[in-house]
């Protein structure tokens, strides 16, 4: 059972984020270790492509919440999405939101990690990520999420305050 998902879950973890996103976050874990574990809940042969549906809809969710904070926006991508795959098997909404989500967070650190993401992306192309390549895959996209949130919400715990206490003399 591939666990990698676990990564994506780092921002609930570390950083005081808002019930909305925790919620998001916790369902895109869920859909992933669906998604990337077809074989141990498989039912039928059509489960996995359902599985897809289900993770790329809680990507988008999780996309849009973070970035836009606004559900009814959530929503309304996720019908177009849905529309989307059962008339064209087309993923352009999913393309969309990937996008203006980066352009609404943009900065130098995502700038890189998407940089990464995409080159990963393009070398697995046409093929089955590893076991050692969905764990970057996961760990990265954990990364870009725990990155964006980080600018917006303090942390969870104090021991990553880390700092020199100047001593009473």
């Amino acid at each position: 059972m591939n666990l990698s998902f676990l990564f994506l879950l780092s921002a609930v973890v570390f950083l005081q984020i808002p019930s909305e996103i925790i919620f998001s976050l916790i369902l895109l874990g869920f859909s992933s270790l669906l998604y990337h574990n077809p074989s141990f809940f498989l039912t039928s042969s059509t489960t996995p492509y359902y599985f897809y549906i289900f993770d790329q809809m809680n990507i988008i969710n999780t996309c849009t919440t973070i970035s836009f904070e606004s559900l009814p926006l959530s929503i309304h991508f996720m019908s177009m999405y849905l529309l989307e795959q059962f008339l064209f098997r087309t993923c352009y909404t999913c393309l969309f939101v990937y996008f203006i989500s980066f352009l609404n967070v943009i900065s130098t650190s995502n700038i890189l990690l998407v940089l990464i993401i995409s080159c990963l992306y393009v070398h697995s192309r046409g093929r089955d990520f590893t076991d050692c390549e969905r764990y970057l895959w996961h760990f990265l996209q954990g990364l870009y999420i725990f990155l964006t949130l980080k600018r917006n919400f303090p942390y969870r715990f104090d021991f990553f305050k880390i700092g020199i206490r100047k001593s009473n003399q």
